[in-house]
């Protein structure tokens, strides 16, 4: 690591707890930096930590800084605003009147059960449906109707629209979303609806963003493409005046290079990229890129990639060299149909809160995290409640000298006073036989996950390797592996920086995934709308010579070009 010459390539992941960068110089040497997270201005933690890792080489921020010529993010920070509803609040949505309970109501059995422990899913009692985003007195229906062909079956009511504008400004939305029923066919009635929100605010005096689902995510089925629309405006756009924060910081420093963001799907856009939820998994992304690197390094093309943060447990898979991908899945409880490499997480990280439960007297771990205040370990973050750190502090398993480099300096006689209290005394045992109970119940909780995801997948563990990384990767790995017979687990000495480091490992340059939907109707005469019609020439170029040559042929003899490319 000291042999570091000038780095060109610097990579970062923001995670609830820490956050990490890594320089990387042409000759692929690299040192790592790290920091605690400081969600409400990324740019703070990710220059301190830039600082430590410029430290280690001997070097100052302002000599690094000029010599870059790519600077790649990737991080949890808009996935932890979603999870801790934190995000932009309350936002207003114009859709097609008669669907304002979409939100509400979408994929309920998928949306209202998946990721519910197993109790909760046996016990219906203790079952409830994620709360939607934006609540249902700043949804406003308006007449309206597109069909899937993008004709026009039912004009823009502009008055609706207008009274729906004025009684979101009185409300108070400090961001509207327009999402009409199959816009992604024809977006004309949602330009037109922009064009009458925008002219009530200005009479209004105020300003506030306007979003067109149409933009943002123009596929088919409206309950995962409203949730994708509000998920961005909600968790992703604050994140946007920080991207361009931390390009100013770059810049002030003597930076030129471009900041790019990790997509879901493993490449990279600019912060200006009109479709940002298409980020908001980075962090869990960038892991299993670099557990990918690391396959392709060691030959080894089945892996189970594992992340251990303050927050929650990460897994992921390596399939004969590739990452999978999925078209839709679950972001914190909502159903989203959006591109994204396949990752699962539960609530259990190392800054998970132990709880007794009051009825059965058991312990209970997360998913609630004190995320980067770490535990009552640490006086200054202001935690009461124990955490899965306290306990590794009372077992010895932490420095308390040397977490996060000494840069935090924690206090195990406030740990083992406030797991007393809290554990051991209620329970019956030790402070430490609690410690040690709430150590291995985090590892079983981790170990049952990971084993399940492999099992579901339905493969066995004996052609496996295990990627364990993460600020407690190399601390529990040997706890949530064990008895699972893989094939060998990985350590990389750079575990805590492991997802800054995949990140740098992804696909560069402005590649991003388009996703549309076309539909083709059953009945002669109806025309495509302007979007699936454009598709259709872009597809049309691309057919093979003598299929071209047939729609062409078709088209001279006077069928409609719709027609013949169906």
């Amino acid at each position: 690591m000291s042999q570091l010459a000038d780095p060109v390539i610097l990579a970062i992941d923001t995670g609830g707890t820490m956050t990490d960068t890594i320089l990387i110089d042409r000759r692929g040497h690299f040192v790592v930096g790290k920091s605690q997270t400081t969600p409400q201005h990324e740019a703070s933690g990710i220059l301190a930590s830039l600082r430590d890792a410029c430290r280690q080489v001997d070097k100052e921020l302002e000599d690094v800084c000029p010599g870059l010529e790519l600077v790649v993010y990737s991080g949890t920070i808009m996935l932890n605003r979603l999870v801790g509803r934190e995000g932009v609040t309350p936002i207003g949505l114009v859709t097609t009147a008669g669907f304002e309970d979409t939100l509400r109501m979408v994929r309920g059995d998928v949306q209202s059960w998946k990721d519910l422990s197993i109790a909760e899913r046996l016990h219906a009692v203790s079952h409830f449906p994620p709360e939607p985003l934006i609540e249902r007195r700043f949804v406003k229906g308006v007449r309206e109707r597109v069909l899937p062909t993008g004709h026009v079956m039912i004009p823009l009511y502009e008055d609706d629209v207008r009274d729906a504008a004025r009684e979101l400004v009185r409300l108070g939305a400090k961001a509207i979303v327009v999402a009409f029923l199959c816009s992604f066919a024809n977006p004309d009635h949602e330009l037109r609806a922009e064009e009458l929100v925008r002219e009530v605010l200005a009479e209004a005096g105020t300003d506030v963003p306007v979003s067109l689902a149409h933009r943002i995510h123009p596929v088919f089925g409206e309950g995962g493409r409203l949730n994708s629309v509000v998920i961005q405006v909600y968790a992703a756009e604050p994140s946007r005046e920080q991207f361009r924060t931390l390009r100013r910081e770059f810049e002030a420093a003597g930076a030129a290079a471009p900041v790019r963001i990790l997509t879901n799907y493993g490449t990279m856009v600019s912060p200006e990229y009109d479709r940002l939820v298409h980020v908001v998994k980075s962090g869990p992304t960038g892991g299993i890129l670099g557990a990918k690197f690391l396959g392709d390094v060691y030959g080894l093309g089945y892996l189970m990639a594992t992340d251990v943060g303050g927050t929650s447990f990460d897994v992921g898979a390596v399939l004969d060299g590739k990452p999978i991908l999925r078209d839709q899945g679950i972001i914190s409880r909502y159903w989203v149909n959006l591109p994204q490499v396949a990752v699962d997480s539960i609530g259990a990280g190392t800054g998970s809160y132990v709880t007794v439960d009051r009825v059965t007297g058991r312990l209970r771990i997360g998913p609630e995290s004190a995320s980067y205040r770490i535990g009552t370990a640490w006086p200054e973050g202001g935690v009461e409640t124990v955490t899965v750190n306290d306990a590794n502090v009372v077992l010895g398993y932490l420095d308390p000298d040397y977490f996060l480099g000494g840069q935090v300096k924690l206090d195990p006689e406030r740990a083992l006073a406030a797991l007393t209290a809290q554990v051991a005394e209620p329970m019956g045992v030790s402070a430490h036989d609690a410690a040690w109970g709430i150590h291995n119940l985090v590892n079983l909780q981790m170990r049952l996950f990971l084993q399940n995801s492999l099992l579901g997948m339905g493969f066995g563990p004996e052609q496996f390797h295990v990627a364990a990384f993460g600020g407690g990767g190399p601390l529990h790995a040997a706890g949530y592996t064990d008895g699972i017979g893989f094939a060998g687990v990985m350590i990389p000495a750079w575990a805590p920086g492991f997802s800054a480091f995949g990140a740098a490992c992804a696909d560069f340059g402005m590649r991003h995934e388009i996703s549309t939907s076309i539909y083709s109707p059953p009945r002669p005469g109806v025309r495509p709308g302007p979007i699936a019609l454009s598709i259709m020439q872009g597809v049309h170029q691309m057919l093979p010579p003598g299929l071209r040559a047939q729609v062409d042929e078709r088209v001279e003899r006077g069928e409609a070009f719709e027609e013949a490319m169906r």
